[in-house]
């Protein structure tokens, strides 16, 4: 289930909670949410993030609240951006 391109748009906003939607895949236009500061994608099918996560500013990697060990497939680089914030 695709996700609606406008929600990329919502520069403001800050928490996006969508666990359980039987999400495969997360568009790489989720770094444009700038002001993101918690992401839940828990309980969905998806077997990749977009490195474009290091762009959400705000994000810190704890706050990405996923499957265990799908955080650990994003570059090392990614990570340790988001570990430091």
């Amino acid at each position: 289930m695709p996700l609606p391109e406008e929600l990329f748009s919502c520069k403001r906003l800050q928490v996006l909670a969508l666990g359980n939607n039987s999400i495969s895949s997360l568009s790489p236009r989720v770094g444009n949410l700038a002001q993101l500061v918690r992401l839940e994608l828990k309980g969905n099918r998806l077997e990749s993030l977009p490195a474009e996560l290091a762009d959400c500013l705000s994000l810190r990697l704890a706050a990405v609240i996923v499957e265990d060990g799908l955080t650990d497939l994003l570059p090392p680089d990614v990570k340790d951006r988001m570990k430091r914030r």
